[in-house]
C-alpha cells in the first residue's frame, strides 16, 4: 500500500470508522473528485469492479477481517498538505454521511463501474480495473462540464462541494460577453423547500450576496438552474 492510499485510508478511519466495504467507496471518491479538483489520481493503485462497487484489493485483504463491523482503529497520521486535505474532506462531508449500501449503489450507476464490468451480469463476480482514465473522464466530464481552467473550476468548486454530490446534475463555467467568470448549477431534487434553500446558500456563498439568477423550477423531480457571477 503506497503512502498515499494509506493517507486516505487512515483519515477515513479516524474520521469516520466505517465499515470495509463503506471505506472502498469512500477511496473509489477521492480518486474521482481528486481528478475532479486537481486533475489528477490521488493514489497509484486500481480500483476494481467487484459485484459490490468498486474495491482497492489491498485494502480490502487488510480490512476483511471486520466484514460489516466499523473499523474502530485511532491511526496517528502526517499533517497533510492543502490539495490533499480539500479532496478528503470532500469525500468526508459529502459521501461520509451515507450508508455502505447506499455508496454502493450510487456507483453502481455510474460509467466507470458499468463499463468495466461490461460482460458481466450484475451480481456475477469480476475483478476487471476501471481504469484512472475512466474515472478521471467521468469526474470531470459529468459531474463537471470542464470548460474552465484549473483555477476556475476551484472557484466554483469551493461552491457546490458544500452539497451532496447526488444534487449536483452538472456544472459549468466560462466568460461572458463582458469577460466576467460565471458559473452554472443544475440541481434535482424531489424535496422543492430543499431546492430552493440549497439555492440560496449556493448564491451567498459563490457571491457574498452579489449578482446571481435563480432559474424556475419544474416537477420532473425539481429542476433549478442556478447561475453564479464571479
Amino acid at each position: 500500500m503506497t503512502n498515499r492510499l494509506e493517507l486516505a485510508v487512515k483519515y477515513f478511519i479516524n474520521e469516520l470508522q466505517p465499515d470495509a466495504l463503506k471505506l472502498q467507496k469512500l477511496l473509489y471518491f477521492t480518486q474521482g473528485i481528486s481528478f475532479y479538483i486537481n486533475g489528477k489520481e490521488f493514489f497509484e493503485e486500481e480500483c476494481e469492479a467487484w459485484t459490490h462497487g468498486p474495491v482497492v484489493p489491498e485494502v480490502y485483504h487488510e480490512y476483511k477481517g471486520f466484514q460489516s463491523n466499523p473499523i474502530c482503529i485511532n491511526y496517528s497520521i502526517p499533517e497533510m498538505n492543502a490539495a490533499d486535505k480539500l479532496i478528503l474532506e470532500r469525500v468526508r462531508d459529502n459521501y461520509g454521511k451515507h450508508e455502505s449500501k447506499y455508496l454502493a449503489e450510487m456507483t453502481h450507476t455510474q460509467e466507470p463501474w458499468i463499463n468495466a464490468r461490461h460482460g458481466l451480469s450484475f451480481d456475477e463476480r469480476g475483478n476487471e480495473i476501471m481504469s484512472k482514465e475512466s474515472i478521471g473522464k467521468y469526474f470531470t466530464e459529468t459531474v463537471f462540464q470542464q470548460t474552465g481552467q484549473i483555477a476556475e473550476r476551484l472557484w466554483l468548486n469551493e461552491v457546490i462541494m458544500k452539497y451532496p454530490m447526488k444534487w449536483i446534475v452538472a456544472v459549468n463555467c466560462g466568460y461572458d460577453e463582458e469577460h466576467k467568470m460565471f458559473g452554472t448549477v443544475r440541481l434535482v431534487t424531489d424535496d422543492w423547500e430543499t431546492a430552493h434553500q440549497v439555492s440560496a446558500n449556493l448564491i451567498d456563498a459563490g457571491n457574498n450576496g452579489k449578482v446571481a439568477c435563480l432559474e424556475g423550477y419544474d416537477s420532473r423531480p425539481q429542476i433549478g438552474g442556478l447561475t453564479l457571477c464571479h
